[in-house]
C-alpha cells in the first residue's frame, strides 16, 4: 500500500450480519489493478473484499507488514 494517498472507506458485511467499515489507502495504480481483476475474473470489488477479508479473518492471509 502507498502512503500519503486519500483514504477511501469501504464497507464489510460478513456473515455475521454486522456492519464493519474499512479503510483502505490505495494508489491509482493498484486501483486500476484492482479494477481489471475484478473485470477478468467476473467480480465486484465488494465481493472481492468480502471474499479477502472472510479469508483474513479466518487466518488464510496475514497482515502486510509495511
Amino acid at each position: 500500500m502507498v502512503q500519503g494517498k486519500s483514504k477511501k472507506p469501504v464497507r464489510f458485511v460478513p456473515k455475521d450480519g454486522l456492519d464493519h467499515k474499512v479503510t483502505f489507502r490505495v494508489s491509482a495504480e493498484e486501483l486500476k489493478r484492482v479494477r481489471i481483476y475484478c473485470i477478468e475474473h467476473s467480480v465486484s470489488s465488494q465481493e472481492l473484499l468480502h471474499n479477502l477479508m472472510v479469508d483474513f479473518l479466518d487466518g488464510k492471509l496475514d497482515w502486510p507488514q509495511g
